[in-house]
């Protein structure tokens, strides 16, 4: 088993494609690996660049079973939006409203090699395109406006939270 750990102040940066043929890691492996650190942490999924590894893995709590993919694309967005509050670990009681589409098409690989076409909805479909588009560098929330991620601050600070300063420079719009 892998000893994985949170990266510690965690960005959003754009991940590697992985190629399964360098075989720098058992991938079975790394996948129970993900999947336990997951559920210690209480977290919804974890990928790549979360536990310090440049690739596109990710590992998500799912029905009837959880489940760990390599590469992941969306291939397809329904054209029914839904808006509802977004979090992450990352950001400690941030919580902005973000627009999504209602259900999903995407492609990834298994542990084990095989390529799999699945359609998401609901949470699930919310959560993946939340761990796609960090897997892009994308923060949930993008776009935020600097007055509003202030606020923010100066709350998470009344309550002994840190914040990564990295934000201000990255993501936001000013």
């Amino acid at each position: 088993m892998q000893n994985l750990t949170l990266a510690k102040n965690f960005v959003p940066y754009k991940a590697q494609e992985y190629n399964q043929e360098s075989n720098l890691y058992d991938l079975k492996d790394l996948a129970y690996s993900f999947v336990k650190l997951m559920y210690d942490h209480n977290m919804l999924y974890i990928i790549g660049p979360h536990v310090n590894i440049p690739y596109k893995f990710l590992a998500i709590r799912g029905y009837p079973q959880n489940f760990f993919c390599i590469n992941l694309k969306i291939v397809y967005f329904s054209q029914e939006q839904i808006e509802l509050e977004e979090t992450a670990w990352y950001v400690p009681g941030l919580i902005q409203k973000v627009t999504r589409p209602k259900f999903i098409r995407t492609r990834f690989k298994m542990a084990n090699g095989d390529v799999k076409t699945e359609k998401f909805e609901g949470l699930t479909a919310r959560i993946i395109q939340q761990a796609y588009d960090e897997l892009n560098g994308i923060p949930f929330f993008q776009g935020m406006s600097k007055l509003k991620f202030d606020f923010y601050v100066k709350k998470a600070k009344k309550k002994g939270l840190e914040i990564n300063s990295k934000f201000y420079n990255h993501f936001l719009v000013k």
